[in-house]
């Protein structure tokens, strides 16, 4: 359609009608060898504005009768008109039929048009809101992710703080030692001994921080090869001070084989993390000695691998079964709700699937999967 103009439909409409009284006018009081009828191709090519077949063809049929009116009627009362003057009106007509066809062709042009640009909109708003609910949930991820940490920040003090107390006994002892070296080759020994205690403590003190800043990291979500086992033994590590506070005996059951996996690092950790930690606050009102925790990995064929947590605590019933995914929905006094359907939403977003069973003893199974890296 004419774009430029932007005419509504109905001030279209009101053109026609206006112009077509107009062309009706001027032909009835013209002789009939003046064919002024050929301009209501004009009126015709407006109707392209009204974006109406109906009207379209409705005020083509009217032009062409009109045409034959005038012609019937343009030459005064009692006056015939020759075969040149019918021929004329008759070309007329199939003119205005003709026109009317390209009009047709150009209305449904132009509603193909607006749709193919209404799903294009509608598709570049979809990516829009794609995005941005991918951006918020990577967004309450972290701060699931803050609000885990901060509720470990007491063993996570004492993680550190143990290296810590370990550099600063063996930088002591070093110096006594250094400080007697009479000759005395051991005392050497000894003080190397020392030297190399505070670097071990000090590496120690230095993962236990990079996996946590790994954990607090904010940047966007990347996928990219990642060894599934060694993100469990690192959240072992980062958890050993919390589960041994717990009471909780940790069982790792990691396939030696396990091939690379597609996904985002941080947020597998993330899963695994909040499984362990559910596994175990489920084992709360267990006998110590009973309490114990498997992490499983295995590899599904070519196509997948799977991750179980399984734990010894008092079990899911099937109501708790259904809702437990659910947003906001949590079995825990204080509990948030959040922590399994940030799980599942990230799983998801792998192309794997977060699920549980209950166990044919005691507790409970969480397992996810995510597709092999090829």
């Amino acid at each position: 359609m004419i774009k430029s103009l932007q005419i509504s439909p109905a001030y279209a409409k009101g053109l026609v009608v206006g112009a077509t009284m107009l062309i009706f006018g001027i032909d009835w009081w013209t002789w009939t060898l003046i064919n002024i009828s050929i301009f209501y191709a004009c009126v015709i090519v407006m109707l392209a504005w009204t974006n109406s077949l109906r009207w379209l063809w409705g005020w083509t049929l009217l032009t062409t009768v009109l045409t034959f009116v005038d012609l019937s009627m343009g030459n005064g009362p009692g006056v015939g008109y020759t075969w040149v003057e019918s021929t004329n009106r008759f070309i007329t007509a199939f003119m205005l039929v003709v026109t009317a066809a390209f009009v047709h062709f150009s209305i449904l042009l132009g509603r193909k048009l607006v749709t193919q640009e209404r799903l294009l909109a509608e598709v570049a708003e979809r990516k829009r809101a794609e995005e941005s609910l991918r951006k918020a949930q990577d967004d309450l991820a972290r701060i699931s992710r803050i609000t885990t940490m901060g509720e470990l920040a007491a063993s996570i003090a004492h993680e550190v703080n143990q290296p810590l107390s370990g550099i600063v006994i063996n930088g002591n002892a070093c110096l006594r030692w250094l400080a007697n070296v009479e000759g005395a080759s051991e005392n050497l020994n000894e003080a190397r001994q020392a030297t190399e205690r505070i670097i071990r403590d000090g590496k120690r003190a230095g993962d236990v921080i990079s996996r946590l800043r790994n954990v607090f990291k904010s940047a966007p979500s990347e996928k990219s090869k990642v060894d599934l086992n060694e993100i469990i033994r690192e959240v072992l590590l980062l958890l050993r001070p919390e589960m041994e506070r717990m009471k909780v005996t940790l069982q790792p059951g990691l396939d030696g084989d396990l091939p690379p996996v597609l996904g985002d690092p941080v947020q597998l950790q993330q899963v695994i993390l909040n499984l362990i930690l559910n596994g175990a606050e489920a084992m709360e009102t267990v006998t110590a000695g009973n309490r114990k925790l498997v992490i499983r990995t295995t590899a599904q064929g070519s196509e997948t691998v799977l991750v179980e947590v399984q734990d010894t605590g008092v079990g899911i019933s099937p109501e708790t079964l259904e809702k437990m995914f659910e947003a906001f929905y949590t079995s825990k006094p204080g509990g948030m709700g959040m922590g399994l359907s940030i799980g599942r939403s990230i799983v998801e977003n792998h192309g794997g699937k977060l699920g549980a069973r209950a166990n044919p003893g005691p507790g409970a199974t969480f397992h996810f999967s995510v597709p092999q890296f090829h």
